[in-house]
């Protein structure tokens, strides 16, 4: 870093371009961590150039003089070791900057605003009313800085110039559109004021107590506007997008639909071409999305990142602006156009960081890092209020099937009701379990898609079922009337049968005369029988010698039938070159597959089951869109790593530990389902209880274990019958009194049925 800006002069001497002298800025000075020797490697070669004028190449462990090159640095007081080294500080002058007063802030940002004001012709009452607004923000940024302290928790409640200076930011947006009297401008006011301020609040009571002192500062300057104060508290925000989706302009927001509106048409434009994100819009997300207008961070404060690109990646950008460069009236020279990209990237370059506040990353990095907590717009996100719970189930219900529209609203406030209750008791269960429970805005989305798939899954369930039954007892019902027409049809018959009788009667006398001529050919009849008799006894003698011969031939059939067998599974068991692919995947997965992305890709795109075994409190963040479901719209697709890898639904990612109170962020636990396989007390003591019986009753432990056997299969037995029997109803056709399996399987249930319910 410190050798780009240097080029070789004569010999072993560096130094900057031409004639030029060259200033390093070295900004929070105090911040790297003394190791464990007690130096600081970056102070130590800064420390050998101010005293030697020379450091060593890298490679050639050769020196390097460098010649015309100057130190100024700066370091932070309220953070980081607080002294440096004294033979480093020796070699620099000290100044100490203190905050500037109340009378130079006034001149200053009273310059500002009144020129702001001038310039764009706003009306002349509303210029004067200047000076009030200056001692306003003075007053209660005064107030905030001395209430509002940080702590251990609380450790972002810094207010310090920077937060005055980027309320007035905002104000600097403005124009005669947008702020027509001074009640306007208060209002914009205390928009920003609320930006830059509330935003950073984490209680509730803290955010009680801000509103108090503002409206006891803004009524204490300006008088006559306790309406305009009121009127703040149900819509006061002002937005680059307050007039839709097209040309920026600052203008307040007029109504909660408008907003609404032009928020929806950014998230369908978004979804076109990115990650879907299906969000639902309420007065709280809205708001946050508002307040988060400006720029949140310059990276690294100047807008340029040492050594972030290579010397052909710098030769390439230098290239490209210069065109752009010429036509601004400048000379295209590497230096100015290097500048001109800067410039634009600490224009156009927006950069929002999201930190958990859960566990002390957030702290660690912030105390390391001031420019986290100095340098941005912080808005804290908090619990989404019961208003927001409602709303957002209401608006997933109403595109829900199987649910009365008066229902809707009672099921949407019982949910709104379950999560807030949840997360009461995850806080019991941390005092008195010291387990972590954390219910998030994902996990009600989660809570509402759960009941949804639970209703579509009961409601199809519940109507095969009275499908079946309904069928069932439409069968009953043919049945019941095809056993009447019978009736009737048999009473009819009955007559047809009394009259065939007589004629019976009639014909047995005939039958009478006729059984004399049959004796008589009866006794023909025996002598043919005896004749019959001698020729079956020569039959059987012949089948004797034929079977006599069969026992000799069948031992060499029943040794040639062994060996053609044989010879089958040999063919078979050659012709089995490799096992089936679903044997071969269960094989695969008994070994370690080194190639751990390539192995997550092919198993999203082939719908296969990944388990990651010994997984620690932290999660790989490749892992990220898969917990998260992130898919693309242009097909179905999610990205790992740097690649985009298509979808398969059937795919699923199983986490294990062996952590037995693992700490996972809140958002690992609403993107998966968290599941404790801990032994539970009632289960250990069943499982003991089971082996001391067995031990000391063994017969007491087998009947139960039979009994229990025994009474599931009676469940699935009468489950199958009626499956089966509903079955067979639902799909007969015509008469079916005629189908004998019908008949048998009913009086088979029935028999069953009642000797279950004996049993």
């Amino acid at each position: 870093v410190l050798e780009k800006p240097l080029e070789k002069k004569a010999g072993r001497n560096y130094g900057p371009p031409g004639n030029k002298k060259l200033i390093y800025f070295i900004d929070d000075m105090n911040m790297p961590e003394v190791d464990a020797y007690g130096t600081v490697q970056p102070h130590t070669i800064i420390r050998q150039h101010l005293d030697y004028g020379h450091w060593y190449d890298q490679s050639k462990l050769s020196l390097k003089e460098i010649r015309n090159v100057q130190y100024v640095s700066c370091m932070n007081p309220t953070a980081g070791s607080f002294t440096i080294n004294p033979r480093l500080q020796r070699h620099f002058s000290v100044f100490v900057l203190s905050f500037p007063g109340a009378d130079a802030l006034a001149s200053i940002y009273g310059t500002i605003l009144t020129q702001h004001l001038t310039f764009g012709h706003f009306p002349a009452a509303l210029q004067k009313s200047s000076p009030q607004l200056i001692n306003l923000a003075l007053t209660f940024h005064q107030k905030i800085a001395t209430t509002f302290l940080p702590t251990a928790i609380k450790f972002h409640y810094v207010f310090n110039l920077r937060d005055f200076a980027n309320i007035f930011q905002g104000i600097l947006f403005s124009s005669v559109e947008c702020v027509k009297s001074t009640q306007d401008l208060v209002k914009l006011y205390l928009h920003e004021s609320n930006r830059v301020y509330r935003d950073k609040m984490v209680e509730e009571k803290d955010f009680d107590l801000f509103d108090k002192i503002q409206t006891e500062v803004v009524k204490k300057i300006f008088d006559d506007i306790d309406e305009t104060v009121e009127q703040t508290r149900s819509l006061n925000m002002y937005c680059h997008f307050a007039s839709g989706i097209g040309e920026p302009k600052y203008m307040p927001v007029q109504s909660w639909e408008l907003l609404t509106h032009a928020l929806v048409e950014a998230l369908e434009n978004h979804n076109e071409v990115n990650t879907v994100m299906d969000l639902v819009l309420f007065e709280d997300a809205m708001r946050h999305v508002e307040m988060s207008k400006p720029p949140i961070c310059v990276p690294f404060l100047p807008g340029e990142i040492p050594d972030l690109y290579s010397d052909d990646e710098v030769e390439n950008i230098i290239n490209n602006v210069r065109n752009e460069v010429k036509s601004q009236g400048l000379v295209d020279n590497r230096e100015n156009c290097w500048k001109f990209f800067i410039n634009r990237v600490r224009r156009q370059l927006k950069v929002t960081l999201c930190f958990s506040p859960v566990g002390n990353k957030l702290r660690v990095r912030s105390r390391k890092f001031p420019a986290i907590v100095n340098c941005t717009a912080i808005d804290w996100f908090h619990e989404w209020p019961r208003q927001a719970l409602e709303s957002v189930s209401l608006r997933f219900l109403q595109n829900t099937e199987g649910i009365e529209p008066t229902v809707k609203q009672s099921i949407s406030k019982f949910m709104a009701f379950v999560h807030t209750s949840v997360n009461q008791m995850s806080q019991s269960y941390l005092s008195n379990e010291q387990r972590y429970n954390y219910t998030t805005p994902k996990s009600f989305l989660e809570f509402i898609r759960l009941y949804q798939s639970l209703l579509h899954r009961n409601g199809e369930e519940l109507k095969s079922k009275i499908e079946r039954l309904e069928n069932g007892l439409l069968k009953l019902h043919s049945t019941s009337a095809q056993v009447d027409g019978l009736k009737a049809k048999l009473a009819a018959q009955e007559g047809e049968l009394r009259q065939k009788n007589e004629d019976a009667d009639k014909l047995i006398q005939v039958v009478g005369i006729e059984t004399d001529k049959v004796s008589r050919e009866k006794a023909m009849a025996d002598e043919e029988e005896r004749r019959v008799a001698l020729i079956m006894l020569e039959v059987k003698q012949k089948q004797k010698d034929c079977e006599e011969d069969l026992a000799k031939a069948e031992p060499a059939l029943t040794a040639a039938q062994v060996a053609l067998n044989t010879l089958n599974k040999v063919k078979a068991s050659k012709a089995l070159n490799r096992p089936p692919p679903y044997i071969r995947r269960k094989h695969q997965s008994l070994y370690w597959e080194p190639g751990y992305l390539q192995t997550l890709e092919r198993a999203l795109e082939a719908g296969d089951v990944v388990l990651i075994e010994n997984l620690e409190e932290s999660v790989d963040p490749v892992l990220g869109p898969l917990l998260g479901r992130e898919v693309i719209k242009k097909g179905r697709f999610i990205k790992i790593g740097d690649k985009e890898c298509e979808y398969n639904p059937r795919f699923r990612l199983i986490l294990h530990t062996k952590l037995a109170n693992p700490h996972y962020q809140p958002e690992l636990q609403a993107q998966a389902t968290l599941i404790n396989f801990t032994v539970t007390r009632d289960g250990l003591e069943d499982q003991l209880l089971a082996a001391v019986v067995s031990m000391e009753r063994p017969d007491l432990e087998q009947l139960k274990s039979d009994l229990t056997k025994q009474q599931n299969g009676f469940k699935i037995t009468l489950k199958t019958l009626e499956d089966n029997l509903l079955s067979r109803l639902s799909s007969a056709s015509g008469n079916f009194l005629g189908d004998t399996a019908l008949v048998e399987n009913l009086e088979t249930t029935k028999q069953t049925a009642a000797e279950v319910e004996k049993k």
